[in-house]
């Protein structure tokens, strides 16, 4: 006796998608879950900068005070304890003797260790005024330390960034340990 052919296709179909769901349950398995978080802040940027310049037609050296913002994206992996940051300078603008300054640039970071606490060094480029670009090397003119914390969660907290690089100074040595005594002659 033959089975009928609606019933044959009514079974090849209930293997089938029994099939499906075992491959996509075995699938689901190895793919490791998305323990990525992202989050992004702005931060005030300030501080000053001497710069100098071919001589004539500028005032050589100049100081610069620069003002803007900062615009940071981080991307931290809570499982692998890494994280990926973007930054971006924003409407940075300075003033010195011979007039105004412009300074832009991004960098990103990539598989950093996390640290709550994070300082990121990096340099922008810094555009004089017309009659001072000529001779003038413009990128990376800028150096920028930008500071940001993490949250528990791995969201930004906080972020700020000073010209210069002024606050990221390397940590100061460990104290020496103090010597051990002199074994007494004999």
């Amino acid at each position: 006796m033959q089975i009928p052919a609606t019933k044959r296709f009514s079974k090849a179909l209930l293997m089938v998608s029994f099939i499906a769901v075992l491959g996509a349950a075995a699938l689901a398995q190895n793919v490791a879950p998305n323990n990525t978080v992202t989050s992004e802040a702005i931060g005030s940027l300030n501080g000053s900068l001497p710069v100098s310049f071919p001589p004539d037609p500028c005032i050589n050296p100049d100081t610069v005070a620069l003002t803007g913002n900062v615009h940071i994206v981080a991307q931290v992996n809570t499982t692998l304890n890494t994280m990926d940051v973007h930054i971006n300078l924003m409407t940075v603008k300075g003033t010195g003797s011979n007039g105004k300054y412009i300074g832009n640039g991004a960098e990103s970071f990539l598989d950093l260790s996390v640290n709550p606490n994070s300082v990121l060094n990096f340099t922008g480029d810094l555009y004089p005024p017309v009659p001072c670009r000529e001779g003038f090397t413009t990128k990376g003119a800028l150096p920028i330390a930008v500071q940001f914390t993490l949250g528990t969660d791995g969201t930004l907290s906080s972020v700020s960034a000073s010209v210069g690089g002024q606050d990221n100074a390397p940590p100061a040595p460990a104290p020496a340990a103090p010597a051990a005594p002199a074994a007494p002659a004999q």
